[in-house]
C-alpha cells in the first residue's frame, strides 16, 4: 500500500487542506495525457472530514505530488 511521505498541503474543491503523512494514496495509470500516471488520494471520507464537503470528492480524485509518495 503506497502512503504520503510527508504531508501535502493543497486546495481541494475550493478548500484549503493538508493531507497528513501517512495518507493512502494509490496509482491512476493513465491519468493524464500530457503527464501520464497520477497518484490519488484513497480515502473518499478523509477528504469529505477535511473539506466538510460530502459531495464533490465522491467524484474527483484528489491528485498529490509522486515524490510525495512512498510506494
Amino acid at each position: 500500500m503506497a502512503k504520503l511521505n510527508r504531508d501535502v498541503s493543497m486546495t481541494y474543491c475550493g478548500t484549503p487542506i493538508t493531507l497528513p503523512a501517512g495518507t493512502r494514496v494509490h496509482l491512476i495509470k493513465g491519468a493524464s495525457g500530457t503527464q501520464g500516471d497520477l497518484w490519488a488520494v484513497s480515502d473518499i471520507r478523509q477528504l469529505m472530514d477535511l473539506t466538510g464537503n460530502r459531495h464533490d470528492p465522491k467524484y474527483r480524485y484528489a491528485w498529490v505530488p509522486a515524490d510525495a509518495v512512498d510506494a
